[in-house]
């Protein structure tokens, strides 16, 4: 029995190299999609007209995973960062305050271990004096996400908590399911043998 001719081959049968290239073109193009999860923004703040930003060590993250608030402060005029261990410190989370104590890192940066109990947004508050300017900052952290797997909100109807950021809807994540899903359908359509 002989062969079948190009354009009559099963879909299933081996794929042209043009088509792997393809497929695989398009699987990429979809994990990409599902790895688009963008990083919490970092906010930037100043103490003294020096930057601070905060984040957390670890993002991610994750509801009942121990993770720590990192900040980091850059040198001031005089070469040196602004002292943080005058500041009071705490995590504020759900209408929630909860005190933590900053100690400096051997990177120059300053962390407070926390381990976040409950999802949703979370915020550093630094209150105090240094070098005689007195300090009330909140500065906005990552929001913490549930360990399981779950598709985002793509609109949140949740009411707005003043101090804390309000819902937006993820456009980038949403654009780049979308724009995965597109090449997949093209990969296939470039990879179909032609009749």
């Amino acid at each position: 029995m002989r062969p079948l001719p190009s354009h009559r081959r099963n879909l299933f049968g081996p794929p042209s190299r043009a088509g792997r290239s393809t497929l695989l073109i398009g699987l990429a193009c979809v994990l990409v999609g599902l790895v688009s999860v963008t990083r919490a923004a970092a906010q930037d703040f100043t103490i003294g007209g020096v930057p601070v930003i905060a984040s957390w060590r670890v993002e991610p993250a994750l509801v009942n995973q121990a993770n720590a608030i990192v900040v980091t402060i850059d040198a001031g005029a005089n070469g040196q960062p602004p002292d943080l261990a005058m500041l009071s410190a705490s995590i504020v989370y759900g209408g929630i305050e909860t005190a933590v104590e900053l100690a400096p890192t051997e990177t120059g940066e300053w962390s407070a271990e926390f381990t976040p109990p409950q999802v949703g947004a979370y915020a550093l508050r630094l209150s105090g004096a240094v070098s005689g300017e007195t300090i009330d900052l909140t500065l906005p952290l990552g929001d913490v996400r549930s360990t399981t797997l779950s598709l985002p909100a793509i609109q949140s109807d949740a009411p707005h908590v003043p101090g804390q950021a309000a819902p937006q809807t993820n456009w980038l994540m949403i654009l780049g399911f979308a724009a995965a899903a597109l090449m997949l359908v093209a990969a296939v359509l470039i990879g179909r043998p032609k009749r």
